[in-house]
């Protein structure tokens, strides 16, 4: 992503729209597109012809080739690429990158938070339409584990947000048992120094009453935005509607109970479900 990211900023210092780079390398518009927005790695070659096109500057050569190279390091998520659909990639690319992720869920738990059954049941409604084989839901929920660890286990520098509808705590999927261990996992989830766990209240006001979204926040690089739709995930880069739903997040948070009452309530939830 920031190879990418860089790539592109020297095109356009350089004072090149995609096509004209495109046009002058022989290459199609979308390659200069997929290189920027990472949706292609790139070749040693293929570098060093945008360099040069470029007019990089040596200092700059090493600065991308340095980007380069640790691009090209493997990523705990790359053993799933054959079972995860290109948008979830992408999501995973830029999270691996990101410092602190914000999400809203008003349907759900969280995925970053969900244990291996409710994700499970989870994954099969979301196949319900176009159902999978369930050696694919087995590796797709063998990936979300894998996630979760490299997110949450504690070794890199990463905070968790959620703001969490009441009614996805209610919400019964599978038997009881499911649902009680999520509850429970929940409680247990809040107590991490990386996650912030907020419960939107049933009476509570909010300034949207369906969907989920995911803000990604990185170090040295503009914030953006995932939404969850029925056709799949979909990415929001403008900044001004990034900051549309950070604001809509700051009113959330505002709204929700505290992070000691909501798992308080969470609990009592848990408790109600023996």
């Amino acid at each position: 992503m920031r190879l990418g990211l860089r790539l592109r900023r020297l095109r356009e210092r350089a004072g090149m729209v995609g096509d004209a780079a495109a046009a002058r390398l022989g290459w199609s518009a979308a390659k200069v597109s997929r290189i920027e927005t990472a949706r292609t790695f790139p070749s040693v070659g293929d570098v060093e012809d945008l360099l040069t096109l470029y007019g990089a500057a040596p200092g700059v050569r090493q600065e991308v080739f340095g980007l380069y190279r640790d691009a090209g390091r493997r990523r705990w998520y790359d053993e799933y690429r054959g079972v995860l659909a290109a948008p979830a990639l992408e999501l995973l690319d830029r999270e691996a990158e990101a410092d602190r992720a914000w999400e809203w869920e008003s349907q759900v738990i969280p995925a970053l938070l969900r244990t291996h059954d409710y994700a499970r049941l989870v994954m099969k409604g979301m196949h319900a339409i176009e159902p999978v084989a369930e050696t694919t839901v087995a590796r797709r929920l063998e990936a979300l584990k894998a996630r979760q660890e490299y997110l949450l286990d504690g070794s890199r520098p990463f905070t968790f947000t959620a703001v969490v509808h009441a009614s996805a705590l209610r919400r019964p999927l599978g038997d009881a048992r499911v649902l009680r261990d999520q509850l429970r996992h929940l409680v247990e989830m809040s107590r991490s120094e990386q996650v912030r766990l907020r419960v939107l209240a049933e009476e509570s006001p909010h300034p949207m009453t369906a969907g989920q979204f995911v803000h990604l926040r990185f170090p040295d690089l503009p914030a953006v935005v995932y939404l969850e739709e029925i056709l799949g995930t979909r990415l929001v880069s403008d900044a001004g509607q990034v900051r549309g739903y950070e604001r809509a997040f700051d009113h959330l948070c505002a709204v929700a109970l505290d992070e000691a009452d909501s798992r308080l309530l969470i609990r009592d939830i848990a408790g109600a479900r023996r």
